[in-house]
């Protein structure tokens, strides 16, 4: 889970859908998709690089409108916000400008992304954790269970609860944030049957599950690749309880 060079990723994945972007010109609604998904993924790296570790989703568009725009070229914020607005729906009549604006926006954010943040930039100040106690009942049986299920595929493994939820913001259709921390004699690659296990039983609930995951040396000791995110965690999380 090395969350500086999740920066690269981010950028590279931004990259990837522009591309399907441009080979699936044709196809507006794809390729509208393809766009909006490529600045989430665009946006979330300069978050990732200024400390603010974020996974690339729709939170990106408020954080966009809040925090960044203000900070670049005022001919960027416009294009992403037409193409999130519209989301596949309604070609522009304009498509080849638009796909070529998207490829400069990308360039643009991804340039800011690999220099450090602006004088007077700030991360978010990290929240207190609501505790186990305080939240919800089904937030808390759904997070039993879901140890009940990893713990299948490893009895060692602890879960920690981070993001909205831990911080108490959530909104009813938000995720769940969990860090899986495996024991350190337990394989890195028999990672995925644990989490899986979750996983599949979130999906039958109907929920979206986030599942980032490391041994318990790394929690202790991070690199420093792991650590941004890590002190966020370490600052707002809840630990999972089995009853």
């Amino acid at each position: 889970m090395p969350y500086l060079s999740q920066v690269d990723a981010l950028v590279v994945k931004a990259s990837q859908y522009m591309a399907e972007a441009k080979l699936r010109r044709d196809n507006w609604p794809f390729c509208g998709s393809a766009l909006a998904r490529a600045l989430e993924h665009a946006v979330c790296a300069v978050f990732m690089a200024w400390d603010e570790p974020y996974k690339a989703s729709s939170k990106m568009h408020r954080h966009f409108d809040e925090r960044l725009a203000p900070l670049i070229d005022p001919a960027i914020p416009p294009v992403v916000r037409w193409v999130w607005d519209h989301e596949g729906n309604g070609k522009p009549e304009g498509a080849e400008q638009l796909l070529v604006g998207c490829e400069q926006v990308i360039d643009a954010l991804s340039e800011l992304a690999a220099n450090p943040a602006p004088g007077g930039w700030q991360a978010l100040p990290i929240p207190e954790p609501v505790g186990w106690e305080r939240l919800s009942e089904p937030e808390r049986s759904f997070l039993r269970a879901a140890l009940q299920a990893a713990r299948q595929g490893c009895p060692g493994v602890r879960l920690l609860l981070f993001g909205s939820r831990a911080a108490g913001l959530a909104h009813a259709d938000s995720d769940y944030d969990v860090l899986f921390i495996f024991p350190d004699e337990f394989p890195g690659i028999a990672y995925g049957q644990s989490i899986g296990r979750a996983v599949e039983l979130a999906t039958r609930q109907g929920i979206e599950l986030d599942a980032p995951s490391i041994s318990e040396g790394v929690w202790l000791a991070p690199t420093a690749a792991d650590r941004p995110l890590i002190r966020r965690i370490r600052a707002c999380h809840v630990e999972v309880r089995d009853q």
